[in-house]
């Protein structure tokens, strides 16, 4: 008897199960190797986090002839100090006074920073300092930056953009004992003007100009420099009482102002209240009601006489070229011809008009005072405060470079570079004819006759922060002197230090002057 069995066929897997399965599989996988991944980057981590503080306990133990160094900085690669097995690739461990540690510890590696403050307890690896660059600095004056790199005979520059949220650091190495020039600015920040570069964050120390020449001997191997800045806009405290007053100018009502015009007369003058007594001052000019002037009232400059240039005659000038002549902040007075400090003559084809009001960082402030510079090196810091090229864009200099002259007409610098700027600082041998006064001329009262160029200092009211401006000359005879006018004595002076404002000077030619 034969026996017939039914065929079955067996059932496998579909393509559509494997795929699934396959899918599922490389999830697991997936999972597996990111969790794996961050349990190795974790160990990696905590490892170096260990590393730290071991580097922290030898730093705690570490003597020298059984004396602790207390406070005491180790700034790595570099240091010898330490008796460490393996150095950090980068970073510092400092011990203040109180034995307190701060300690910055970059891993190239792993491209971390594992840091400790001084009010901390912990060492924690840090979210914020995600560069090298971040990661070795410490915060304060003197920042300890790698310097074991350099020769005997190099320093380093270090450009710092001191503001919160600033670009990194940027390292200029240098020779010293030779002259070289700083690099030009490499920071911008968003709403703000660079003005200067001071060996203080605050803005203390020396100055120095952007690009400025320096010979460093010092045997520091850095040289640490904080840029200053200062904000576009409004002056945050320009407590000017200059107003359009009641001296109005009838016959410039109605001039035509021909395409192309930057000056145009002015239609009324400054005025202001003479708020000082005594003999200094406006008072010492005669402005009381018992003064000589028989008024307390200062009238700024002069309306002028129509096809004639005078001393003092007060124009507005478009210098943003917007096409509106502004009576109030774009108030300039005619001082002389553009004077050739190389040639050291007049010339005709150019007027020299000087500013209403002193500039920080090319705006209108009175708030503000400044340095000069340097008697060989010229008014370097305070040029930094002038209009630049993009603020006053209508205006230009005839010359961009130009030799710096002390008083009586000897050359203290050659080739200085205004090639930034849309204007300068005035001259003495281009002021001085102006008011009826030589070279040097310090008599009391002698700038009685163009106070104009007094509008916005004390000179009205002693609650200002500038006494004065400064003149483009240095002096000839001291060092460390420069030529001012002085609003105390109403007059040209010698002057020092910081308590002066920066004025700036417009060149135009006559032939885009409506007068």
């Amino acid at each position: 008897m034969r026996l017939f069995f039914k065929n079955k066929k067996k059932k496998g897997f579909t393509l559509i199960e494997l795929l699934a399965v396959m899918v599922v599989l490389g999830i697991i996988v997936t999972i597996a190797i990111v969790v794996v991944n961050g349990q190795i980057k974790k160990a990696k981590k905590n490892a170096f986090l260990n590393k730290c503080y071991q580097y922290l306990k030898v730093a705690d133990y570490h003597e020298v002839a059984d004396e602790p160094l207390n406070p005491a900085l180790y700034i790595f690669p570099g240091d010898e100090n330490l008796p460490l097995k393996e150095k950090p690739d980068a970073g510092f461990i400092y011990r203040d006074d109180n034995l307190q540690y701060q300690i910055h510890i970059w891993n190239d590696k792993l491209g971390l920073c594992a840091v400790k403050e001084l009010d901390e307890e912990k060492i924690k690896i840090s979210d914020t300092l995600d560069t090298k660059q971040k990661c070795v600095r410490l915060e304060g004056e003197d920042l300890p930056i790698d310097e074991s790199y350099l020769q005997d005979n190099e320093y380093q520059i270090a450009f710092h953009s001191n503001y919160e949220g600033g670009a990194e650091d940027v390292i200029q190495v240098a020779t010293k004992g030779s002259e070289v020039n700083l690099q030009a600015l490499p920071f911008t920040r968003s709403g703000y003007l660079f003005t200067r570069w001071t060996a203080k964050s605050n803005g203390t120390g020396a100055v120095y100009a952007d690009g400025e020449a320096i010979n460093n001997t010092s045997d520091n191997k850095t040289m640490h420099l904080y840029a200053q800045w200062a904000e576009k806009g409004e002056c945050p405290s320009n407590d000017s009482k200059s107003i359009i007053g009641k001296a109005v100018c009838k016959d410039n009502q109605n001039i035509t102002v021909p395409q192309g015009t930057v000056c145009k007369r002015a239609s009324s003058l400054h005025q202001e209240k003479c708020t000082q007594t005594g003999s200094s001052f406006c008072a010492r000019s005669g402005y009381s009601e018992s003064g000589t002037k028989g008024t307390d009232i200062i009238t700024y400059g002069n309306c002028g006489t129509a096809g004639t240039l005078s001393y003092g005659d007060a124009f507005t000038c478009d210098v943003n070229g917007d096409g509106i002549f502004n009576e109030y902040n774009e108030r300039f007075y005619y001082v002389n011809r553009y004077y050739n400090t190389v040639n050291k003559a007049f010339e005709d084809d150019t007027a020299v008009l000087v500013y209403y009001n002193v500039t920080t960082a090319g705006v209108a402030c009175n708030y503000n005072s400044y340095n000069y510079g340097s008697k060989d090196g010229g008014p370097y810091t305070a040029k930094l405060q002038l209009p630049t090229k993009s603020q006053w864009s209508n205006v230009s200099l005839k010359n961009e470079t130009r030799t710096i002259l002390a008083q009586n007409g000897k050359v203290m610098k050659e080739g200085f570079d205004y090639s930034d700027y849309a204007a300068r600082l005035v001259t003495m041998q281009e002021l001085a004819p102006a008011c009826g006064l030589s070279y040097g001329d310090t008599t009391y009262n002698g700038l009685a006759s163009c106070n104009y160029i007094l509008e916005n200092t004390k000179y009205a009211d002693t609650s200002r922060r500038g006494h004065g401006s400064f003149l483009e000359n240095p002096d000839n005879y001291y060092s460390g002197i420069y030529w001012c006018v002085y609003d105390e004595y109403v007059g040209f002076m010698r002057c020092s230090g910081s308590g002066y404002g920066v004025k700036p000077t417009i060149e135009v030619p006559l032939s885009k002057i409506s007068y």
